[in-house]
């Protein structure tokens, strides 16, 4: 029994004994710019975890008219530490605003150096988080998603991080988008690399 429900109508069994859940969604997977909306597959993303967590040893296909989403199986203990990372960021955003927000994944990962998350607090990591382009990205983002008048969630953001430095201070931007959306970020584009 996994910690989020599963509807069992979703469940089928693989031909490798393993377990896939199929979903049909009719929100689009993709953004007008024809990338992975993680918006849309972060509940997806977590369901999966849960089931993988516990041992099952499941993928998850979540069709929509834009196109298809897969997450292959996962080791029991990733999946575990990537919940209690979530975990861990709900509870420590019960404390105190995070600066965070879904829309600066795509941003911040994309500007990797390479195909692996330096160490953070390594060069590799400083070199990363100094450099322009990571600069322009979250720029860009910050200008057309955080702190915006017309959004609910606006007097917050102006309150807890008035300015783009401090949204940037201390690389826990980074930090928790590297740690939190990462995982999923890799997760679904895997599937594209094979």
């Amino acid at each position: 029994h996994t910690a989020l429900h599963v509807a069992a109508e979703e469940i089928r069994r693989r031909a490798d004994g393993g377990l896939l859940r199929l979903v049909m969604q009719a929100s689009r997977l993709l953004t007008k710019q024809n990338e992975w909306s993680e918006r849309n597959l972060v509940e997806h993303w977590v369901r999966h975890l849960a089931a993988n967590s516990q041992g099952h040893t499941m993928s998850t296909v979540i069709v929509s008219p834009a196109g298809v989403a897969q997450f292959g199986p996962l080791n029991a203990a990733e999946a575990q530490q990537w919940l209690h990372d979530l975990m861990r960021a709900w509870v420590e955003g019960m404390r105190r605003p995070l600066p965070l927000k879904i829309e600066f994944a795509r941003p911040v990962l994309v500007t990797l150096p390479g195909p692996q998350v330096p160490e953070p607090d390594s060069d590799a990591w400083r070199e990363w988080a100094a450099s322009d382009v990571l600069a322009r990205s979250i720029a860009e983002c910050y200008d057309a998603n955080w702190n915006q008048a017309q959004r609910r969630e606006a007097v917050y953001e102006r309150r807890a991080f008035p300015t783009l430095e401090s949204l940037r201070a201390g690389d826990e931007l980074l930090r928790w988008v590297v740690q939190l959306y990462g995982p999923l970020f890799f997760a679904i584009r895997r599937k594209e690399d094979k």
